[in-house]
């Protein structure tokens, strides 16, 4: 039900965009902070809290510092490596991304096997490629600061062969779905509507500008599709409330907003507004290893627990 809600939204908006008064620039960036602020951050910010239940679940010790001590390292390593090479950087936050994006979608699939991991990464990698070949000049003007001869060469090659590249990714993504379909007999939500929902959703990711495409599907699919699973796993397998719960974020979202607006006071005078649009999705990238990193732990505990219900079931 949440799903079609979304794809509602999302048909919405391309309506606007198609039919009625298409979304200026600066009107999709407006979208985009407040889409942030609501979800995005809401749903980065509740880490601590996924892994402190994490350590829980495992009979570990939590530490406050061990936590950040750790997060703040990955962050540092990645930023690191889109500093030295970025190139690289760019690949690798793209296979991260995809993972995350296919493991959140898919959080039901078994990602033990071979099959799974190339099912939710060729997933993951047909909704990166709909939304940035499509818009693959938008991309390239965006990246214009930062760009030299191998980012240039690279998005060249994308291009010339975004179609053949969109068409392979289609292909294995077909592919993967249907051994993974033949293997579990069509079950942990690989059903018809499923491809229906993921249609409808690729005709909006497609259509609408690269800003606004970005901001369905990072900023309300994937950000509310996250909560709704943090909501769940932190309220089923504890005694938190969800009004607890959801104050806990609230107060994490306030602190990790705070920084944001301290860091982009100050980054407003080192650079231009166009570079500013820049490092913020650089930065958005920078958090994604340390992110997916705690979401794949927590999606791991609540397969888990899915996989002992059904034995619980089969058994009775």
């Amino acid at each position: 039900m949440a799903k079609w809600l979304l794809l509602t939204i999302g048909a919405t908006m391309l309506l606007l965009q198609l039919y009625v008064l298409p979304f200026g620039m600066l009107t999709q960036y407006i979208i985009f902070g407040i889409g942030i602020v609501l979800l995005g951050i809401p749903h980065g910010s509740a880490d601590m809290l996924i892994a402190h239940h994490n350590a829980v679940l495992e009979h570990k010790a939590f530490s406050i510092v061990q936590f950040l001590v750790q997060y703040l390292t990955r962050v540092a390593i990645f930023a690191i490596l889109f500093y030295i090479s970025l190139p690289l950087g760019l690949a690798l936050f793209i296979l991260c991304a995809a993972y995350h994006f296919g493991e959140t979608d898919l959080s039901t699939c078994n990602t033990k096997t071979p099959l799974g991991i190339a099912l939710i990464m060729c997933y993951g990698l047909l909704i990166l490629n709909v939304l940035l070949l499509q818009h693959i000049t938008d991309v390239r003007e965006i990246l214009t600061p930062i760009m030299n001869d191998g980012i240039q060469d690279a998005i060249q090659f994308v291009i010339d062969y975004k179609h053949t590249i969109l068409s392979v990714t289609a292909l294995l993504f077909f592919m993967c779905t249907f051994a993974y379909c033949v293997k579990y007999k069509y079950t942990h939500g690989i059903t018809s509507m499923f491809f229906v929902q993921l249609a409808c959703l690729l005709l909006v990711i497609y259509y609408l500008p690269l800003i606004m495409g970005f901001t369905f599907y990072f900023v309300v699919w994937h950000s509310y599709i996250s909560l709704q699973s943090i909501f769940k796993y932190l309220h089923k397998s504890s005694t938190n409330s969800y009004k607890l719960i959801l104050k806990n974020i609230t107060v994490y979202s306030a602190i990790a907003l705070t920084g944001i607006i301290i860091i982009a006071y100050i980054s407003s005078y080192l650079t231009s507004y166009n570079d500013l649009v820049l490092y913020t999705l650089l930065g958005l990238g920078v958090l994604t290893a340390p992110h997916m990193h705690i979401m794949q732990d927590m999606y791991m505990h609540m397969r888990s627990s899915m996989h002992g219900s059904h034995v619980q079931l089969a058994s009775k």
